[in-house]
């Protein structure tokens, strides 16, 4: 079926890259990316599609594959430098590490507040705020 095969492109291309930020120049696959967004958001993606991209923990909208990809990015700034003081010449990572520390500074629930949710998204910011408020 055409479906499975561009879904296990999309699991293919997660391997590869470590994200599902699929860029325009993956045109088919891109195409197929946002495609399966809007079928989710209009109701209209089968609850075993839905299942299947659960599964494999895609992002429903555009800007939680981008968050995904930067903290990815960040990780592997982190991991190979140590530290978390991106240069502005990496313009995207830097950007968004800023508006990262930005949200956490301000952010006024405390630890054991976020700790009490219990979610992925809560697990990573736990983890991003010690490596971005370290340095």
């Amino acid at each position: 079926e055409r479906w499975m095969k561009s879904f296990r492109q999309v699991c293919a291309f997660k391997e590869k890259f470590g994200h599902f930020s699929v860029p325009a120049e993956y045109k088919e696959l891109s195409n197929w990316v946002r495609h399966q967004r809007y079928l989710y958001n209009a109701k209209k993606l089968s609850d075993d599609r839905v299942a299947l991209l659960d599964s494999v923990e895609f992002p429903w909208t555009a800007e939680a594959a981008r968050w995904n990809r930067m903290y990815e990015e960040l990780l592997s700034f982190h991991q190979e430098h140590g530290h978390t003081n991106v240069p502005s010449k990496n313009a995207e990572l830097y950007r968004w590490t800023q508006q990262q520390r930005k949200k956490l500074l301000a952010r006024k629930e405390s630890i054991s507040h976020l700790r009490s949710l219990d979610d992925q998204k809560t697990e990573r910011l736990l983890a991003l705020k010690g490596l971005l408020l370290e340095d």
